[in-house]
């Protein structure tokens, strides 16, 4: 009789490590899916790098019927804060044409940390003393989308998500511009 008190120990234990082993297979089934989609320009944030994920969206979770229309087609998707990151199976790309996309965020991988990360179309600057932001949001052709003059800083929104790298570039090259980086949202509580 005594052996029939561990069986239950035993049985939970086999069922727990069946549970575990289940969660990491798909964990590395998700990052396998994740690093061969990422095939897309490379955006550098700080001291990162992001590969784009070219058919990738990114909806805020307010646009959430748009997700349901296309749901068939989903092969991946998972909430990042406020934000709905999905991979379509059907592979395209990103326009280079001169239509405005109708999404500004893209959905990018870290290869280093092996997670989803959103793009924002947002290049975050630090000014030398006493530039101008409107003037270099005018020289760039950008939106100044945030003005904080006391601390030399700026943020931008590029008008075409596939022109984010090229205005990184440009504006770190500047004389006006000390700092340049693209705004990426990767560490954010994940829900569901």
């Amino acid at each position: 009789m005594k052996d029939l008190g561990v069986l239950p120990a035993a049985v939970l234990f086999v069922l727990s490590t069946l549970v575990f082993s289940t969660c990491e297979a798909a964990e590395y089934e998700n990052l396998e899916l994740l690093k061969s989609s990422a095939v897309g320009d490379e955006i550098r944030s700080e001291n990162e790098v992001y590969k784009i994920i070219p058919n990738g969206d990114v909806l805020l979770a307010r646009d959430e019927e748009q997700f349901v229309d296309s749901a068939s087609s989903i092969s991946w998707s998972q909430h990042l804060g406020s934000f709905r990151l999905s991979i379509d199976q059907r592979p395209k790309a990103r326009s280079n044409s001169s239509a405005i996309p109708a999404s500004k965020y893209q959905l990018a991988f870290n290869p280093r940390t092996g997670r989803p990360a959103v793009i924002t179309g947002q290049v975050i600057t630090r000014l030398v003393d006493g530039a101008n932001a409107e003037a270099i949001a005018v020289d760039f052709g950008l939106t100044l989308t945030a003005n904080f003059p006391h601390l030399n800083a700026a943020v931008f929104q590029v008008k075409y998500p596939n022109t984010l790298a090229q205005n990184v570039a440009l504006l770190s090259a500047d004389v006006r511009v000390t700092q340049a980086y693209a705004e990426v949202i990767e560490n954010m509580p994940t829900t569901r």
